[in-house]
């Protein structure tokens, strides 16, 4: 939707959707259990800490390009959580 708002040039709702968005990755962050003894948790914690910026920085830059890798970051994580539970 960010992408789409970008493209019409509909600022206001691009960053409606890119902060609800930010909101998002940061109630991911902050969910993870940093007390499992593993790397994994640190990287899930950099990885989405990334996202978090690029998204502020799309946000601010209005720059699709970003929003898309954001995009692309999170639907591979969500295919690895579902390889996961299958």
């Amino acid at each position: 939707l960010g992408v789409l708002a970008i493209e019409k040039q509909d600022w206001v709702t691009a960053s409606d959707v890119i902060i609800k968005a930010q909101d998002i990755v940061s109630e991911l962050r902050y969910s993870i259990n940093e007390d499992v003894d593993s790397d994994i948790p640190q990287q899930l914690i950099q990885l989405y800490d990334f996202m978090y910026q690029q998204l502020v920085l799309a946000n601010v830059n209005k720059d699709v390009a970003m929003l898309q890798e954001v995009q692309k970051l999170l639907t591979e994580l969500l295919d690895t959580w579902k390889q996961i539970q299958a």
